[in-house]
């Protein structure tokens, strides 16, 4: 069961006690690094995540077809009765980092959930959230956009053109937020002067960085903390809270007694599906993560999985593997090293981060939607089969993301033991039901979620959230609904 929604965002968290659920992470799965799955308990033994537990409910999704299959669903959706998915997976991961922050700066689309999570976040804790929010302001707010209006402190909108500089828009945010709050400090009554070399000009060069980091700063009296979020939260850091999410999920029953697993996601900017796959290498678990490419090519994805690898290993592994040899040598690892000691160390890490990187590729599918169009774009009878499914298993998709990945889950749990033409043949034989309406136009091409690999196996699909976008679309599309 998950965690009580009222409290997973209570201001009093619960970290893992040192004996506690990740004390056996070594035992699960088999992986060739004897080490990494002690480095995970070293890991996630932590006390400032924002969730306070990364439990979730599986629902058990059964499918009416010739022959009956099943997927697991994996209801992230519910982690917040508003504002659950994914978002609040990688916010959890990166909140250590974010603690010290007075302003959160992050950007994203008209109905961007990452927006409206950190807009809850920050709210919740006592920060303020900016959003720098693509395209024009609405005549009416609605849907995912309307809250995160009412939660975040400024929304501001930005041109297509501006937009696509993300790295200056965040540089240009910064230094205009900066200068405010310095003119605030300076007309208060006795206010110290603003100290030369402040953090400020150092925070403002540094705002964005590439996608594989997020930025912080701190500051002086004049100059709040200010924390920049890249879109998506596609940083190493966000990485930690799915890792954390996997550790759980190869805990219970449900998914640890399967001798392979498929982890469907609908992905946008794929650190969600990196972070799982991440998680299962680490783990020396069987899981084939299944990321249905909504936004980009192939190449993206691929370019951004390797990047946020590199990034965690750099930012996140090595020291935490470092920790452990030195707790184990009685701390002389975290001594001086001379210089044959310190290229050794170097050559072990890049070495590590080699091993790792293949290990996450091998778990990482990347597949087109079977119905592929140009991103946002909804199709005829894509709304009915929301409903559909909806009305059946009283699960809420929307369907330019969830829909996606049902579609993939549905047809993997149909035919992942059979070819893909007989998967095919099994979806358009039960095309009367909701379930087959949300998975129809399966095709049987090796480039589908249930081409290639797939050999069997247990099936499972991670509901991102996102259903407040139904209101936005009920705008766009309203004969649809």
């Amino acid at each position: 069961m998950s965690a009580c929604p009222a409290a997973l965002f209570g201001r009093a968290r619960l970290a893992p006690p040192p004996r506690g659920p990740y004390a056996r992470l070594r035992s699960i799965g088999t992986s060739a690094h004897a080490d990494w799955g002690e480095g995970v308990t070293r890991l996630l033994q932590r006390d400032d995540w924002l969730l306070p537990s990364a439990a979730v409910q599986l629902t058990d999704i059964r499918l009416p077809a010739a022959s009956p299959s099943s997927f697991t669903l994996i209801r992230d959706d519910l982690t917040h009765p508003l504002l659950g998915g994914n978002k609040f997976r990688k916010l959890d991961g990166l909140w250590g980092s974010l603690v010290q922050a007075s302003d959160i700066v992050t950007c994203g689309g008209l109905q961007s959930t990452h927006t409206l999570a950190v807009a809850a976040a920050a709210a919740d804790h006592g920060k303020r959230a900016h959003l720098l929010v693509r395209g024009e302001r609405p005549a009416v707010p609605t849907g995912t956009h309307l809250y995160a209006r009412m939660l975040a402190h400024r929304v501001e909108y930005v041109s297509r053109t501006d937009y696509s500089d993300r790295e200056a828009m965040f540089e240009r945010y910064v230094q205009q937020l900066r200068h405010e709050r310095r003119q605030q400090h300076e007309a208060l009554p006795d206010a110290p002067a603003a100290v030369a070399g402040s953090p400020a000009g150092a925070a403002a060069a540094g705002a964005a960085r590439p996608s594989g980091t997020c930025s912080s700063s701190s500051s002086s009296n004049a100059d709040a903390a200010v924390a920049v979020i890249p879109e998506g939260a596609a940083c190493s850091a966000s990485l930690l809270g799915l890792i954390r999410l996997v550790a759980w999920l190869a805990q219970q029953p449900a998914l640890a007694a399967a001798p392979k697993l498929h982890l469907v996601l609908d992905c946008g900017t794929g650190a969600t599906a990196t972070g799982l796959a991440l998680g299962a290498a680490l783990l020396g678990l069987p899981w084939r993560i299944v990321g249905v490419m909504l936004a980009d090519e192939a190449g993206y994805y691929q370019r951004q999985q390797r990047e946020l690898t590199a990034a965690f290993c750099a930012e996140h592994w090595h020291a935490t593997l470092a920790a452990g040899a030195a707790a184990g040598s009685g701390g002389v690892a975290g001594g001086c090293l001379a210089a044959t000691a310190v290229a050794a160390q170097a050559a072990a890490h890049a070495a590590e981060a080699s091993a790792l990187q293949q290990a996450v590729a091998s778990r990482l599918q990347w597949v087109p939607r079977i119905t592929p169009r140009r991103f946002g774009k909804v199709l005829p009878g894509e709304v009915a089969a929301c409903r559909a499914v909806a009305q059946e298993h009283g699960v809420l998709l929307d369907p330019i993301w969830s829909l996606a990945a049902w579609e993939a889950a549905c047809e993997l749990a149909a035919g992942s033991s059979s070819s893909s033409s007989s998967s095919s043949s099994s979806s358009s034989s039960s095309s009367s039901s909701s379930s087959s309406s949300s998975s129809r136009g399966s095709r049987g091409s090796s480039s589908s979620a249930g081409g290639g690999d797939s050999g069997g196996g247990a099936v499972a699909m991670l509901h991102t959230g996102g259903a407040l976008g139904l209101c936005g679309l009920a705008q766009r599309y309203p004969d649809q609904f």
